[in-house]
């Protein structure tokens, strides 16, 4: 950071969202024999809904059988927040021996489940005269609502993303040194954050925030020149550009995806 030729230092936040899949949180608990159960969720963890269930039922993992047939859209809304309604669901059949189903209202469902983390990012960043990202010094703090739920997985990530050049590329002319980048998770009497779409994706807002606060007035042209400074695959010392393999649709090869300015 004390090398590079240019700072800017600034603060930026995103706020929570509600993953709003179109098919509210579901599931269908079937008893079968020997105290076995089916359970039909809608539902992006299944192991996860089997074990929750197990648990509350105080039987083994292998007497629940979790299915999934299709979801009408989850966006990372429906890995843990689905155990619990499929948790009641097996919990009602067992102690009635009758097949349950349990559908949250819409109303009920943005009111009970977890959202996506609110996020708040301080950071200054180095760079040279043409834009090149050099140093980073960055803040990611995480509101994890009232439990951590998934806030380890998802700040994790975060911080994988947005240092994901140097952990990545494994090339030195192209890594920009990483002067200091930490998370801290604070938790407040509101929603839990739940799991994105992506897990990786908190760290990206920031990425993209550094990259457009790299210069002034721009055209189109002269902003994606200097994104393009920090991308993989773009210096004369990387022969292997990204470790992505994309098909050739014409030739049926896979060929070497590269980046396009």
């Amino acid at each position: 950071m004390k090398s590079a030729p240019h700072t800017l230092s600034a603060e930026f936040s995103v706020g929570g969202q509600e993953h709003f899949y179109l098919e509210g949180q579901i599931a269908f608990a079937l008893p079968g024999e020997d105290g076995d159960i089916v359970v039909h969720s809608s539902t992006q963890h299944p192991t996860e809904v089997q074990h929750i269930c197990a648990r509350l039922l105080g039987c083994d993992f292998n007497q629940v059988t979790t299915v999934v047939r299709r979801l009408g859209g989850g966006f990372g809304g429906k890995e843990s927040n689905a155990s619990w309604v499929a948790g009641a669901a097996a919990l009602a059949a067992n102690h009635t021996g009758k097949p349950v189903k349990l559908r949250l209202p819409r109303e009920t469902d943005m009111i009970a489940t977890g959202k996506r983390h609110p996020f708040l990012y301080r950071y200054t960043v180095g760079f040279d005269g043409e834009g090149r990202v050099l140093a980073l010094d960055a803040m990611l703090a995480a509101d994890a609502g009232w439990s951590l739920d998934l806030t380890p997985g998802v700040m994790a990530r975060a911080l994988t993303l947005v240092s994901r050049g140097p952990l990545e590329s494994g090339n030195p002319h192209e890594c920009f040194g990483l002067a200091r980048l930490y998370e801290r998770a604070g938790e407040r009497d509101n929603a839990e954050g739940a799991l994105l779409r992506s897990i990786e994706r908190p760290g990206e807002p920031a990425s993209g925030q550094f990259a457009d606060s790299r210069s002034g007035q721009r055209t189109v042209e002269q902003e994606i020149h200097i994104r393009s400074m920090s991308l993989h695959g773009n210096d004369e010392h990387d022969a292997d550009p990204t470790p992505y393999l994309v098909d050739d649709r014409t030739d049926g090869k896979s060929t070497r995806l590269v980046h396009e300015h």
